[in-house]
């Protein structure tokens, strides 16, 4: 699903190339059809907001919103797992997976990270990918919520996501953890009485792609 893929570098940090290929991104969005045209719309924000304001700036606003929010983290074990030494063992998992699938984690960053998870399913068969998005889908509808309570147009992308997952993540699921605070990390595995939010088959981690790996991918 070449949606994902468009998807994932949608939440990636902002570069000088995730700027050039932007509107080639929202072509994809539009041709595959995968995301429903309402949801679309919402994502045009983000789009706008990518091609107007300086990049020193929107670098910025993503460090301050992803790195300096712990209720934002895109590291999806942070929210199940905390510092916990579970945490550990599940990225271990995580690694050995992406190994097993030919892919390596980016030097700096952890395999828990939400772009390269997407990324990661772009290139699964359909129904696989939206099994395992599914699986995460309940982090990914928190994360919408608390994102559009700050109007932020990143919420649009985790909304798209969620639209994706089999089974659909139920509001419900997040009624409860919705009221933590957001700016503390949450204890998602407590609030929803769940051993954890990924099989020991879980996903997610940077892939180790250059730029115009990623580029050649969306043209593919």
């Amino acid at each position: 699903m070449r949606t994902l893929h468009a998807l994932g570098l949608l939440l990636s940090y902002p570069t000088n190339e995730l700027v050039e290929v932007m509107p080639e991104l929202r072509n994809v969005l539009l041709a595959e059809e995968f995301v429903r045209a309402e949801t679309l719309t919402t994502l045009e924000p983000l789009f706008k907001t990518v091609r107007d304001v300086p990049l020193l700036d929107l670098q910025e606003d993503y460090v301050s919103l992803f790195d300096r929010q712990p209720g934002l983290s895109l590291h999806l074990f942070e929210h199940v797992y905390g510092e916990s030494r579970d945490r550990g063992q599940a990225l271990a998992e995580l690694s050995d997976l992406y190994a097993s699938s030919g892919m390596l984690v980016a030097n700096g960053e952890t395999p828990d990270y939400l772009p390269a998870f997407v990324e990661f399913l772009g290139a699964q068969p359909e129904k696989e990918a939206r099994r395992l998005l599914g699986e995460v889908g309940h982090i990914l509808l928190l994360l919408s919520q608390r994102l559009e309570q700050r109007q932020s147009p990143y919420g649009a992308v985790m909304r798209a996501l969620t639209g994706l997952c089999e089974p659909h993540p139920e509001e419900t699921r997040v009624e409860e953890a919705s009221r933590i605070n957001p700016d503390e990390a949450p204890d998602l595995e407590k609030s929803w009485e769940e051993p954890e939010a990924f099989p020991s088959r879980a996903c997610g981690s940077t892939l180790a792609t250059t730029d115009n790996t990623r580029k050649a991918k969306m043209r593919g």
